[in-house]
């Protein structure tokens, strides 16, 4: 083996959520609405405190009651009057001045929060999982944009994807079943011999180790309100928060490249590594972003972690943006008949990227979903998905999950 070490640094330049897979309902936050600050309790202490002054019993009605819900800071005030004893049982604060909380009329919406992920000691952190499936999908773009012997895959891919007939889930099965052919083409490179052997014994990118970043602080996160951004330039505001890491917050991590794993060089340099992410970052610019105004610029622009959209987990706007196709030819996509696309659809074209992402919608997507999220468009707005994930923080608008990849 033949170890090659880089201390990187991300940092964000916007909001960056990536979850525990916990809500904190109601229930488990105080609210103080006077000092625009969500209080996450330490449950233990805070039992205490409630045993000293006698509000066990009535905090576990409180529980267990389902009616006339009120937040665990509203019911701490019924108690006490204020919320002065919360100082007593504080396990850290976020600020929500910039999330809301309430909705586009005004209506308080704030419910569930999703959480950060944290280490033991309570600190968020950013894994070396996330990191790496980032850098992974720009590879596989790299590949994608530079590698011609993958083109016949790439047709497979968009043949696959006109399944009309099929159901739902063998519909997924196939796309899934081509994509992850691609997907070995590019990465399972190593012990070719042994094609018998578990993908991820054969997966050149065991030689790219990525280690957990340096815990964060909790004064490091925010409150953040999901929005969809239209084409149209409006802000639809969703009753979804989530903590996150603010902007402008660096993140230490380590790299380390294998150049010899099992006898077979990894394949990627860090040169390599930016010129995926730079490229990635210019086809998502070019296809999608630049349709809402929102072009993410810069150098060594990265997509991390959850809330940024379809877009930034897959490969299908690299692999079809720059093809195009008639939308007369999408008749069954378009619920119209071929002789009414041939005369409204004549000469007009679309990107096959839009086509694919589309019809994943419309193949896998529950009708009720499909429709209240106003897919039916997507081809005529020549964007697929057509909305741009963002939230709010200082009064700012964000694309979400954008940060800058730069060596330490």
């Amino acid at each position: 083996m033949s170890y090659q070490h880089y201390n990187m640094k991300l940092t964000t330049l916007s909001p960056i959520f990536i979850g525990d897979g916990k809500k904190l309902i109601k229930k488990e936050y105080i609210y103080d609405g006077e000092n625009k600050k969500i209080i996450i309790p330490d449950l233990f202490k805070m039992m205490d405190y409630f045993e000293m002054y006698r509000m066990n019993g009535e905090y576990e009605i409180y529980m267990s009651t389902k009616k006339n819900e009120i937040n665990l800071g509203e019911w701490i005030k019924n108690k006490r009057g204020n919320l002065k004893m919360v100082s007593n049982f504080t396990k850290y604060v976020i600020d929500f001045k910039n999330a809301g909380p309430r909705d586009a009329k005004g209506k308080f919406d704030l419910n569930e929060i999703s959480t950060f992920i944290k280490d033991p000691y309570g600190l968020p952190y950013i894994p070396g999982s996330s990191i790496k499936g980032m850098i992974r999908t720009a590879l596989l773009c790299y590949e994608i944009v530079n590698n011609d012997k993958l083109s016949n895959l790439l047709s497979q891919i968009y043949e696959k994807s006109k399944d009309y007939d099929s159901k739902p889930n063998f519909y997924k099965k196939n796309m899934s079943f081509t994509t992850s052919k691609l997907e070995k083409e590019v990465f399972s490179t190593i012990l070719k011999e042994k094609p018998k052997l578990p993908d991820a014994l054969r997966s050149n990118m065991r030689g790219l180790i990525i280690g957990d970043s340096r815990p964060l602080k909790t004064s490091d996160l925010t409150l953040s309100k999901k929005i969809d951004y239209t084409i149209g330039k409006n802000e639809n505001l969703l009753p979804i928060y989530r903590e996150s890491i603010k902007p402008e917050v660096d993140i230490y991590f380590d790299i380390s490249i294998d150049s010899l794993v099992d006898n077979t060089a990894f394949p990627y340099s860090m040169a390599n590594i930016f010129e995926a992410v730079n490229l990635f970052n210019q086809t998502s610019n070019k296809y999608f972003y630049s349709i809402f105004d929102r072009e993410n610029k810069g150098e060594n622009i990265v997509y991390l972690g959850g809330g940024t959209g379809f877009l930034s987990k897959t490969m299908i706007y690299p692999a079809f943006a720059k093809s195009q196709t008639y939308l007369k030819n999408l008749y069954k996509d378009l619920d119209i008949s071929k002789d009414e696309a041939e005369i409204r659809y004549r000469d007009e074209k679309i990107s096959k990227a839009v086509e694919v992402t589309h019809r994943i919608f419309k193949r896998t997507l529950n009708e009720k979903v499909y429709y209240e999220h106003n897919h039916d468009i997507d081809l005529l707005d020549e964007v697929s998905p057509h909305t741009c994930k963002c939230t709010r923080y200082n009064g700012k608008l964000y694309n979400m999950g954008i940060c800058k990849l730069d060596y330490a």
